[in-house]
């Protein structure tokens, strides 16, 4: 894999950083995915994914200010690690099939941290999605 194809020198360079200061958190592949949290500058962990398509990055974000595209030194940490320690990644499911392992009052649990976390998400609550209301046709 080519990492000049879609990093610039300055992100790998700064990823390198990133990746020889541990910042790397919860390191994931799912499929063709990777993903990670990654320690930066504000309180909360940036979340980065990279797509992979054989042995070339084709999609990428991250959510600092500048990882739109997949270009910034998370995501170019995240390359590195994977690169050179593709073991240090858990190995998911997907969402899917982790959530189907669930019984409700875990379900529960879950869905009570998530909207701790992240409060806008109570919309969807309140808001039944369609393929929930097919039961009662």
């Amino acid at each position: 894999m080519k990492l000049q194809d879609w990093f610039s020198l300055r992100a790998l360079g700064l990823g390198r950083e990133y990746l020889e200061e541990g910042r790397l958190k919860q390191m994931w592949r799912k499929g063709d995915r990777l993903e990670a949290s990654v320690e930066g500058s504000r309180d909360r962990p940036y979340k980065v994914w990279l797509r992979l398509e054989g042995e070339r990055i084709a999609d990428g974000k991250c959510s600092c200010p500048v990882g739109e595209g997949g270009d910034c030194k998370h995501a170019a940490a995240l390359a590195l690690a994977w690169l050179e320690e593709p073991e240090a990644f858990l190995e998911a499911e997907g969402a899917e099939k982790e959530l189907e392992k669930l019984s409700k009052p875990e379900l529960v649990a879950l869905i009570r941290r998530m909207l701790e976390q992240r409060p806008e998400l109570s919309v969807l609550l309140e808001t039944r999605a369609p393929a929930l209301d097919n039961h009662w046709c």
